[in-house]
């Protein structure tokens, strides 16, 4: 039987997103997306709802997600932006594993060079998730 390439490369990739606090009450979780639509929630801290919950959403809002990061330029992205120059603000490190190969990047609020793509990827992936009703 002939695998199709197609979805082995779809069910290769994981997206993650961390949410750390830095001095203070931000929240403190973290959402995991695989293409084929499985979906992890792992929440810590300054949550509404602390521990893990598994769950599944359309592959086509996973795949929208990948055309977002695509379409960012993300692997193309530094490894970090941490240059603060705002004291005390969260940080956001968001993972992206192709085929076996993970690229992170982590996002400080409080560094302006951040491009604002990566910010909006953040809020796509808390939105795609729905971590409001874990976080809030």
């Amino acid at each position: 039987m002939k695998k199709n390439k197609t979805n082995d490369f779809e069910n290769e990739v994981v997206i993650t997103l961390v949410r750390r606090a830095f001095n203070g009450t931000c929240p403190v979780y973290k959402p995991t997306l695989y293409a084929n639509g499985r979906c992890a929630y792992e929440g810590e801290t300054f949550v509404r709802v602390i521990g893990r919950k598994t769950f599944t959403i359309s592959e086509t809002r996973i795949r929208m997600l990948i055309s977002l990061i695509d379409g960012i330029g993300f692997l193309s992205l530094k490894e970090s932006y941490e240059e603060g120059v705002i004291p005390d603000m969260a940080t956001a490190v968001n993972s992206i594993t192709i085929n076996g190969k993970t690229k992170s990047v982590r996002n400080y609020y409080g560094d302006p060079n951040a491009p604002k793509e990566l910010t909006r990827l953040e809020h796509m992936i808390d939105k795609t998730v729905n971590s409001h009703q874990w976080v809030k």
